[in-house]
């Protein structure tokens, strides 16, 4: 049976009925969050060159998304109280918004700001992400069982 935190009202099955396709999903989604701060911390040389930033701006746009991602600790009760599904989705597009505002920034006020927005999504994708997974094995056969 497919867990309600996935199951769209009026819409049979889905991802909900693929348990390990949605843990992959989720955790593909958990680790693009993960990896952005990453990604842009080896590319800075040359987007710091490319919108001529300078070393304080180079670390504003490393920090601008990892300030953000860090600071905002409420993802996963907005996600209890509003709906799982819908605050995760949610947070895939403010991040999928975030990276294409980063994409096609002119200068760097704009990549700021953009990097601000990109560090929005990952306060609702990461722990709605884990809760949705922890919903849909319930079941603690399904789960690995914890030794000791």
């Amino acid at each position: 049976m497919a867990s309600p935190a996935l199951r769209s009202p009026g819409i049979p099955g889905g991802i909900a009925d693929r348990p390990w396709l949605a843990v992959a999903v989720l955790a593909g989604a958990q680790a693009l969050a993960v990896m952005s701060s990453t990604v842009v911390s080896v590319a800075l040389p040359a987007i710091g060159a490319g919108l001529h930033a300078s070393a304080s701006g180079m670390l504003w746009i490393v920090d601008a998304y990892v300030i953000v991602y860090s600071a905002l600790v409420v993802g996963g009760t907005i996600g209890d109280r509003r709906g799982r599904k819908g605050v995760f989705m949610a947070g895939l597009v403010l991040f999928g918004a975030g990276s294409l505002a980063d994409s096609l920034a002119p200068a760097l006020g704009w990549l700021l700001a953009a990097r601000v927005l990109q560090g929005i999504g990952p306060v609702f994708v990461v722990p709605g992400s884990l809760t949705i997974i922890r919903v849909m094995f319930a079941d603690e056969r399904m789960r690995g069982r914890r030794s000791g």
